[in-house]
């Protein structure tokens, strides 16, 4: 099979390639803001986990000297591990709002635990020494006088309270954050099964990408090949065309000599049967005229040889002789003079008719030797219009075959960029998607790494 030929761009293909590039340029910046917005976004993950530390060593550090030597590992504990559950789960964007609220609530509280402490001392050892304080909170009706207005009840909590109180805070956290993760692994097992349904996508869509440019190159090249024996075909038929023209113009030439020459040959023969038949008649009154002398010098001897006999039988026998004998005699020969001036003529004639019809043979030969060559070149003038016509048939089905297989292959061009369109398009959202696993698996891996520490 023969090589493509190379076509010459045409403003269509311009257009498309001018499409094309500034598909791939707006591409270009989707990418380049996605990857942007991307980089923000770890920023801000950052920024996050920061203040979760931040805010996770402030805990710790306002809890540490109002907890016993008791509770105060176990309350620091249970704090560190309700911070990392925090803050392992300060990557998932859906559920930040609550957790800001919930961690400014534990926070609130501790403020306040801070604010109790400037007033009330936290250790219970540090006012009595035989530490019998009341485990519960105790009311009192002291009032202040900071404001100059009524006071208000203060309420003073015990610190197994605000332990119990953070405790009871932690399980709830632990339990939001468990039924958060087991949300979060669903949520990732659907993007996994859609990421790999999307693979499976892209990979076919790439096959038969592949398949269609295999399709388009076997059709332009049986395009190339048709139309180089499309052109050949068309040579031929112009060389042929050509022919059948010198030929037709031989016959014609062919026609006028035929025409001339029998022109020539009646006149020649016109010509010559007049000449013919003057120097017949010629040779007939020359031959008549020395017939009429030889037969009057006859006559002369007969007349005198009769004259001479008669007068011989006159004397012997004294009769008489009559005086018109002599012309009667006469009269006969010239009769007889008549009838083989008749017999010959009628000689010459026949003659001349025999002379006449072998020229006419060989007029009718000639004649017909000229027809049979014209007939023969008509036959062969034939052939060449049938077959020229029979050319001329396969150079239009080549054509009509040429147009087929350029609308496919314009047809075949739109699919293929419709495909591009929809690769282009299938690569942007497997992308995505590669991303968003990435951001899952990583919020996946913080978590358990958390479940591990806990």
């Amino acid at each position: 099979m023969s090589g493509r030929r190379p076509r010459r761009p045409d403003a269509e293909d311009d257009s498309l390639n001018s499409i094309a590039r500034e598909a791939e340029a707006r591409l270009e910046a989707k990418r380049a803001a996605r990857k942007e917005a991307r980089e923000i976004r770890l920023k801000e993950l950052d920024k996050q986990q920061r203040e979760g530390k931040r805010w996770n060593d402030r805990s710790m550090r306002y809890s540490m000297p109002n907890l016993s030597s008791s509770s105060r590992s176990g309350s620091s504990l249970s704090l560190y591990k309700s911070q990392s559950r925090l803050n392992s789960r300060n990557g998932s964007e859906v559920d930040s709002l609550y957790r800001c609220d919930s961690r400014n609530s534990l926070f609130s509280d501790m403020d306040d635990l801070e604010s109790q402490s400037g007033d009330y001392p936290l250790n219970p050892f540090s006012q009595e020494g035989n530490g019998s304080l009341p485990k519960r909170f105790i009311e009192t009706n002291d009032y202040s006088t900071s404001n100059g207005s009524n006071g208000r009840p203060r309420v003073e909590i015990s610190a197994e309270d605000r332990v119990r109180r953070l405790e009871n805070t932690y399980f709830n956290e632990l339990k939001e954050l468990k039924e958060s993760s087991s949300a979060i692994e669903e949520k990732y097992k659907k993007a996994m099964v859609q990421n790999a349904q999307l693979d499976n996508e892209k990979t076919a869509r790439h096959y038969e990408n592949e398949h269609l440019k295999n399709l388009l190159e076997e059709r332009e090249d049986t395009l190339a090949t048709t139309l180089k024996e499309l052109n050949e075909k068309c040579q031929l038929a112009q060389r042929l065309k050509t022919q059948t023209e010198a030929q037709t113009l031989k016959l014609d030439q062919l026609r006028d000599i035929i025409r001339q020459k029998d022109q020539i040959i009646q006149d020649r023969s016109s010509k010559s049967t007049g000449d013919e038949q003057l120097r017949e008649l010629r040779e007939t009154l020359i031959w008549r005229d020395n017939k009429i002398k030889a037969l009057e010098v006859q006559r002369d001897y007969f007349q005198n040889l009769a004259q001479s006999q008669i007068s011989l039988v006159a004397k012997k026998d004294g009769g008489y002789v009559p005086e018109n004998e002599d012309p009667t005699e006469l009269e006969l020969l010239r009769n007889e003079n008549e009838q083989l001036k008749q017999q010959l003529m009628a000689q010459n004639s026949k003659s001349s008719s025999s002379a006449s019809e072998e020229e006419i043979q060989v007029k009718e030969r000639l004649y017909q030797e000229s027809k049979a060559r014209a007939n023969k070149a008509e036959q062969e003038i034939e052939a060449q219009k049938q077959y020229t016509a029979r050319l001329e048939g396969q150079v239009s089905r080549y054509k009509a075959a040429a147009d087929h297989y350029e609308s496919s292959e314009d047809d075949l061009k739109a699919e293929k960029r419709r495909l591009q369109r929809e690769l282009r398009t299938w690569q942007d959202k497997a992308e995505e998607l590669e991303l968003t696993n990435e951001h899952l698996e990583k919020r996946l891996e913080k978590i358990r790494q958390a479940r591990m520490k806990t």
